[in-house]
C-alpha cells in the first residue's frame, strides 16, 4: 500500500510529537507524577480540504493546584505542509471539541464561549481573526455535519427542558 506525500509529512508529525513530549520532560531527572499529569496528548487531526493544512487537536490538562478541577483544556494549531510551519490558533484556558473543516479556509468547532450557556458552534477563519458564533441553541449542541459544498448543516442536540416538564 502507498500514501501521497502529504501522508507520510502527517506520519512523521504524529511520531515525533510523543519524542518532544518526552524530550521536554527533561534528561536530568526522572519523571515525576506531576510530569506525567502535564503531558499533553494530540488528540485530533484534520486535514484541510485543498491538502495544504492540517489542523491539529491537543489536549493539555489542568494542573493540579493552579486550575479549577474539569476537563482539559484544548489547543488548536494549524500545521502548513508545504513548510512545517505552525500557527497557533485557540490556546489558554479554553475548551472546544469536533473541530473539523467546514471550508478550505475555515475549520469549525463546538464551544461555550463568552455568555454562552450552552455549546454552540463556532467558524474560524484561518487567515486570521476571531471566531465567530454560526448557531447556537437552547441545550448544548452535541455534534454537527457540514455539507461538503458548506451548503447545509446537520446539527444533533437534545431537545431543551420545556417549563411543563420541569
Amino acid at each position: 500500500m502507498t500514501f501521497p506525500r502529504s501522508s507520510h509529512r502527517l506520519l512523521v508529525l504524529a511520531a515525533a510529537i510523543p519524542l518532544v513530549c518526552f524530550s521536554l520532560a527533561g534528561a536530568k531527572r526522572p519523571m515525576t507524577p506531576e510530569d506525567v499529569a502535564g503531558l499533553h496528548s494530540v488528540t485530533a487531526a484534520r486535514i484541510s480540504p485543498d491538502g495544504r493544512y492540517v489542523a491539529v487537536v491537543t489536549s493539555v490538562p489542568r494542573l493540579p493546584g493552579r486550575d479549577e478541577d474539569g476537563r482539559p483544556f484544548t489547543r488548536l494549531d494549524l500545521i502548513a505542509f508545504a513548510d512545517g510551519s505552525s500557527r497557533p490558533f485557540v490556546v489558554g484556558k479554553q475548551e472546544i471539541a469536533s473541530v473539523e473543516w467546514c471550508s478550505e479556509d475555515a475549520l469549525c468547532f463546538l464551544a461555550k464561549r463568552g455568555s454562552d450557556e450552552h455549546k454552540a458552534l463556532y467558524a474560524l477563519p484561518i487567515d486570521g481573526g476571531e471566531a465567530r458564533r454560526v448557531i447556537g441553541l437552547d441545550s448544548d449542541i452535541a455534534a454537527y455535519a457540514v455539507a461538503p459544498d458548506g451548503s447545509a448543516l446537520a446539527l444533533i442536540a437534545v431537545e431543551a427542558e420545556s417549563d411543563e416538564r420541569e
